[in-house]
């Protein structure tokens, strides 16, 4: 991983670097245009009646020698950094494109015919490890299971279990799923409410904290069904319910953005609470790529609208829909994309007697500017705009240079109120002939400097139940 990236990372500063090259040939000493028979070095060709010349010969003095002279020292680094970066890039692409080696890694991790298979699991976000652990996966004809099991410390550390069956009836394919996760993070970070959460009434902040942000920890019990059946080979439906019981606390240690030091957690719907609820869902998904394990044009929209209850002591009822929609268009060649992408969701509550908590209200999981742990803008309305360009940069290895922007708003007509966060930076996706295994992108924005490791198998499609 570390070399490709670095083989990648250096393809693309070599296209900042060639824009040197128009100026640069300036500090070049002139060629002639042709080279004539009588100064060809084969000896065997050349003229017998050549002439003689006796005496002291001196250089003749070009044009415009001590700017040439200039230049030339000027723009040795950018030359030679170039010729350096072609010659070891050309092995590099040798070494890379070469399946064999990607063969060896699927071999390494798939065994038994390819039905078992096993992957390390590695967050990292912004130089700080959030985890590490195991994924395995059994496959076998239309019955799949996967194990996961993740571990930083006490406060830090997820399992998660889940079995698919698809078969075919009535002419259709249907596929059954159920799933289970327990997990537990210390390290949330939630800034208020409202597209300018400071001076919203809203997030309840403390009248004697300076802190723009609260630091809770929560402890997640989820399970999950859904049944899917694709009509067309383009066209998907689901039905989802699922259980979710979630405890909000503060976090391990007397830290000064623990939640308690920064929000009034008394007025603070949601706050140190243990909620329960059932979640139901019917949703959609159009896609007409010809194929998902590389890059191809086309057009993929998801759609969605569900029901949550609250049990027992939780009182929430809240209506929650959303769109994802990305056009997939090709530029240059049909394997270089532009794609713009915008993502909509919304929660309303159902129950005027009882606030929404604040857990409640829809993530950013697009935004590649933080966390998805920190909840940078939280409302009733949500919308996340990125423009991307995705092209390849070698075998099963993906580039991508983005720009998202993240909005949130309490009613639709206000989106566009504030300062919304704003993240841009490049990305490189790995993945072998049956999925995506690691993803890693830089970006900087509103936010500072962001980075993010994620080694592991990949979901293709957003899972609105991951709430945190």
């Amino acid at each position: 991983m570390t070399l490709i990236s670095y083989f990648n990372f250096r393809r693309f500063i070599l296209i900042a670097i060639l824009g040197f090259l128009p100026i640069s040939v300036i500090a070049q000493s002139p060629q002639p245009d042709s080279i004539s028979a009588r100064s060809a070095a084969d000896s065997l060709t050349q003229s017998l009646n050549y002439k003689e010349i006796r005496g002291i010969e001196r250089a003749a003095t070009p044009a415009f020698y001590t700017p040439r002279k200039v230049l030339h020292a000027i723009f040795w680094l950018p030359r030679f950094t170039i010729d350096a970066m072609l010659r070891s890039t050309a092995f590099s692409a040798v070494f890379i494109d070469e399946k064999r080696i990607f063969k060896k890694f699927e071999d390494f991790f798939y065994l038994y015919e390819d039905k078992l298979a096993w992957f390390p699991v590695l967050n990292i976000v912004s130089g700080s490890p959030r985890g590490l652990g195991v994924n395995l996966t059994y496959h076998s004809h239309y019955f799949t299971s996967q194990a996961k099991g993740v571990y930083n410390n006490n406060d830090i550390w997820g399992l998660k279990g889940a079995l698919s069956y698809i078969f075919f009836r009535h002419n259709y394919f249907w596929q059954f799923d159920v799933e289970t996760r327990l997990e537990t993070d210390d390290n949330f970070r939630f800034y208020g409410i409202g597209p300018d959460p400071q001076n919203d009434p809203r997030s309840y902040f403390l009248p004697d904290t300076d802190a723009e942000r609260g630091i809770y920890a929560q402890r997640r019990l989820h399970l999950h069904a859904n049944i899917g059946v694709r009509t067309s080979s383009n066209l998907e439906y689901f039905y989802s319910i699922f259980y979710q019981k979630r405890t909000v606390r503060n976090p391990a240690g007397t830290a000064a953005d623990n939640f308690s030091k920064v929000f009034d957690t008394d007025s603070l719907p949601g706050s140190f609470f243990k909620s329960k609820k059932i979640y139901n869902e019917l949703s959609f998904r159009f896609d007409n790529r010809e194929s998902l394990k590389i890059i191809e044009p086309g057009a993929r929209i998801e759609g969605y609208g569900g029901l949550a209850f609250g049990l027992k002591n939780d009182k929430d009822r809240l209506f929650r829909a959303g769109l994802d929609a990305m056009v997939f268009l090709p530029v240059f060649r049909q394997n270089r994309l532009l794609v713009p992408r915008i993502v909509f969701d919304m929660v309303e509550n159902l129950n005027d007697r009882n606030d929404i908590a604040f857990v409640e209200y829809p993530r950013h999981q697009e935004f590649r500017g933080a966390s998805s742990k920190s909840l940078l803008r939280s409302d009733k309305y949500k919308m996340t705009a990125s423009l991307e360009y995705q092209w390849p940069l070698a075998y099963y290895l993906n580039g991508h240079l983005f720009y998202d922007y993240l909005t949130v708003a309490p009613k639709p007509g206000e989106f566009f109120t504030g300062k919304p966060p704003w993240a841009a930076g490049f990305g490189i996706d790995f993945h072998t002939t049956y999925s995506e295994v690691a993803r890693l992108f830089f970006s900087y924005g509103s936010e500072g400097l962001f980075f993010k490791l994620d080694v592991g198998l990949s979901s293709l499609n957003k899972d609105r139940s991951d709430w945190k």
